[in-house]
């Protein structure tokens, strides 16, 4: 979800005055990324400044009913772009934690390992003319789409 620039639309709802619920959830969801991801949170404590930042981390739930005009406008017009850091330095093992849980580093390198694998086999079967595995969800090797309600 970071790749999909959801940090930039969450701070974006945050700031949307005319839509408070949807302040509220985005707050709640962003606070959650705040949390799991540490580039997250650098990006959104630069984006919003100190003060803001602080409001924010104090009562996320309650944030859109304390904003002023000026640091709505700040969260509408945010460019937050973590997608750029994160493909800078790769997977990073926030990322890893996200899709498998907390893990040491060994857990880390294995599955990176792995990873890695996979990427050059399909990789290979791209210059092969050979379609990539059946049911696999993009960006989660190993992972299968759940059969669909059958039609008959």
């Amino acid at each position: 979800m970071l790749h999909l620039r959801v940090v930039h639309s969450l701070m974006a709802a945050m700031g949307n005055t005319d839509h408070s619920n949807g302040q509220r959830q985005a707050s709640l969801t962003l606070e959650y990324f705040v949390q799991l991801f540490p580039v997250v949170e650098e990006h959104v404590r630069r984006s919003m400044g100190e003060e803001l930042y602080k409001l924010f981390r104090g009562n996320a739930e309650d944030l859109y009913v304390k904003i002023d005009s000026i640091q709505a406008d700040i969260l509408a017009a945010n460019e937050v772009n973590v997608t750029k850091e994160l493909h800078l330095s790769g997977l990073s093992d926030s990322t890893m934690s996200f899709y498998f849980g907390h893990c040491n580093q060994g857990q880390v390198a294995y599955i990176t390992h792995f990873q890695r694998e996979a990427v050059g086999e399909k990789e290979q079967q791209s210059l092969q003319g050979k379609p990539g595995s059946p049911g696999c969800v993009a960006g989660m090797p190993g992972r299968r789409k759940e059969p669909g309600p059958s039609s008959g």
